[in-house]
């Protein structure tokens, strides 16, 4: 779609499909477009409850978790991305990963994988790539969520 959309002229706009966004130029104010991280609660539609806001220009952003495409079996929440590791459906405290990247596809692909690995693996990979950034949204034993981020990812404000 971004693709198709460069080729018929256009030069600013925003493009989201499936919770996969890509932005190209400023909003019609001439700023970076907004775009607003969800907090991970089930139920919540987007945009329901929102913990931050991130400033996009000439990025895409992916966000993969486990709020959303879940289900439940003995009173365990099982997350519908499988851990490569052993097999089985992912249970984790990392509720959610948003990934900004140059395209959609590997801001996704990355956004998975952030969600399999340890907040400390996902840290030291995201670092070692170039034009990549990366928000996690961890939760923690009371229930609370905790936020953390890689060192340049553009985080404007809070909700």
């Amino acid at each position: 779609m971004f693709d198709y959309l460069i080729s018929k002229g256009l030069e600013r706009f925003m493009v989201e499909i499936g919770g996969e966004i890509r932005v190209i130029g400023n909003n019609k104010e001439g700023k970076k477009w907004k775009i607003g991280i969800d907090k991970p609660v089930v139920g919540n539609q987007p945009g329901d409850d929102m913990l931050s806001v991130i400033a996009l220009d000439n990025k895409a952003m992916a966000t993969s978790g486990n709020y959303r495409n879940f289900f439940e079996f003995d009173n365990k929440k099982y997350s519908h991305i499988v851990n490569p590791r052993n097999g089985y459906a992912l249970q984790s405290t990392i509720s959610s990963v948003s990934v900004l990247g140059p395209n959609c596809i590997d801001a996704d692909a990355l956004a998975t994988a952030l969600n399999v690995m340890s907040l400390d693996e996902g840290k030291v990979l995201i670092d070692s790539l170039d034009g990549f950034e990366a928000y996690w949204v961890i939760k923690d034993s009371t229930g609370n969520f905790l936020t953390e981020s890689s060192k340049s990812m553009p985080i404007v404000g809070g909700l």
